[in-house]
């Protein structure tokens, strides 16, 4: 489509009818045979049907489907409720952890750090949070324990989860220290190294990339993962 990598406005209609399976991203909606506009930004394509709007957004309002990562801040009888950044806290069932039961419930206390993803997400009700995949595994879900927490732009999040964007692929093969990181849709990032001062580091390298290319970012890379 030729609006690919262009500027659209709220409102636009797009016309993608010639497309057999349209999945529809943040900054689109659909209106009866139309898809309209709903954020000022970037039109984005991935491969092979998915379209959305890379826009700047202050406030993470919650999708279905995204990985996101959350503070617990409470606990309501047998829920959690986690601050994912958005204007309302989501609710995280204590069941909703690998191998949880009744009998044997997970170890979550206030101020814990999970990562998640969002079962539910609807502007009329609380969101709710699963720490398990479709198969019942946590992967890179549930408790988020040490490491170091940024806060960043969603924006940056985006860009980091992009394949075109060097950064993943470098600290995977360049970097000397061993790191695990997690990346939230909700401009949250976690990540924890073999130590402090180097979790610091690589936290620092990470942040500097949110305004450069990604021929700038390779070129940080070669230089600052050494």
């Amino acid at each position: 489509m030729e609006l690919v990598n262009s500027v659209v406005m709220a409102g636009d209609s797009l016309h993608l009818s010639a497309e057999p399976r349209l999945v529809l991203g943040p900054g689109l909606r659909r209106e009866s045979s139309q898809i309209i506009v709903s954020q000022n930004g970037i039109l984005r394509h991935t491969k092979p049907f998915t379209y959305y709007v890379d826009y700047v957004q202050r406030r993470y309002v919650p999708t279905r489907g995204d990985t996101v990562i959350g503070v617990v801040t409470s606990r309501s009888g047998e829920n959690y409720r986690v601050d994912i950044g958005s204007a309302d806290s989501a609710v995280l069932s204590y069941l909703a952890f690998e191998g949880a039961t009744k009998k044997n419930p997970p170890k979550v206390e206030t101020g814990d750090v999970v990562a998640g993803k969002l079962l539910t997400a609807n502007k009329d009700m609380e969101s709710e949070l699963v720490c398990v995949d479709s198969r019942g595994k946590e992967f890179i879900l549930g408790i988020l324990s040490d490491g170091y927490l940024l806060h960043t732009s969603i924006h940056l999040c985006r860009k980091l989860l992009n394949a075109k964007c060097p950064l993943l692929k470098a600290l995977a093969t360049r970097s000397k220290a061993r790191l695990e990181l997690v990346i939230g849709m909700n401009g949250k990032i976690w990540l924890r190294a073999d130590t402090f001062g180097e979790t610091v580091r690589l936290g620092n390298l990470i942040l500097r990339c949110e305004l450069m290319s990604n021929e700038e970012i390779q070129q940080l890379c070669e230089t600052g993962l050494k």
